[in-house]
């Protein structure tokens, strides 16, 4: 049994009024891209080098009025089958202002491969593991530490948290660089562990909880909440790609022309 699931968390808006669970359930989606701009997709085809993004995102399907997402948590986020050849590990913007807390560029030029919406502040790591990669909290991630992402309303937060009542609301923006092959291709599998908990009420479930009205009342589905993986397969570079060896992109010669 994994040692985080024997220890109880305090939901990041615990004393909130809490109202009966509506029907229906949530998700959380990864995504993966080979640029912030998209397209996004639950599998993604790249060359070693390749800088790879992945979002998460929550919604959910139900006929009740959700106001909006309120939090959700996991044990940890895995990259499984990812090795030391890629690229991983965490570099954030520090949450001192609006502009940084609104300002969702992980791109190389940016300095920074992780943006995460949160209504309490956490740190994160990258930590190498048996057949993988995984993200966590930097505070025993091993034991109490979890991954946890949500925001407040502006009722019982602040504007500047940016609440978003979206259907499909991105939750985490992260970058890593797909290393070497070792073969014909290496496929690495995103996915992770609810955290299940009985908050903000029973019984034990997945922990995904909602808004029911923007005065912050929150509540869960009567079914669990489901997670949707996504899978980044690396294959070899194919043969004369100059890009790829360093080489200057290819020109015409003087005096010839691009066939069309």
């Amino acid at each position: 049994m994994n040692p985080k699931s024997l220890i109880a968390v305090v939901g990041m808006t615990a004393g909130v009024a809490a109202a009966q669970p509506f029907e229906g359930y949530g998700c959380m989606r990864f995504e993966v891209a080979a640029s912030q701009q998209g397209p996004w997709s639950s599998h993604l085809e790249v060359t070693p080098g390749t800088h790879v993004y992945m979002r998460q995102r929550a919604g959910w399907v139900s006929p009740a009025p959700v106001f909006g997402w309120s939090s959700a948590t996991l044990e940890e986020i895995r990259f499984v089958g990812a090795n030391a050849s890629d690229t991983f590990g965490v570099s954030e913007r520090l949450q001192s202002s609006v502009a940084n807390r609104m300002n969702q560029d992980i791109s190389p030029a940016s300095g920074f491969n992780l943006w995460k919406r949160q209504g309490m502040p956490q740190f994160w790591d990258t930590y190498m593991i048996v057949g993988g990669v995984k993200l966590d909290n930097s505070f025993n991630p091993d034991t109490t530490g979890r991954i946890v992402t949500g925001q407040s309303t502006f009722a019982i937060g602040v504007i500047w948290q940016g609440f978003d009542p979206t259907n499909g609301v991105t939750a985490i923006l992260y970058r890593f660089i797909a290393g070497s092959v070792g073969g014909d291709s290496r496929t690495i599998r995103i996915t992770g562990d609810w955290f299940r908990s009985t908050w903000p009420s029973p019984p034990l479930g997945n922990q995904f909880v909602v808004y029911v009205n923007e005065a912050g009342t929150v509540t869960r589905f009567t079914t669990d909440a489901i997670l949707e993986e996504a899978t980044v397969t690396i294959v070899p570079a194919p043969a004369g790609v100059a890009v790829l060896l360093g080489l200057p992109a290819f020109r015409p010669r003087r005096g010839s022309r691009l066939r069309t």
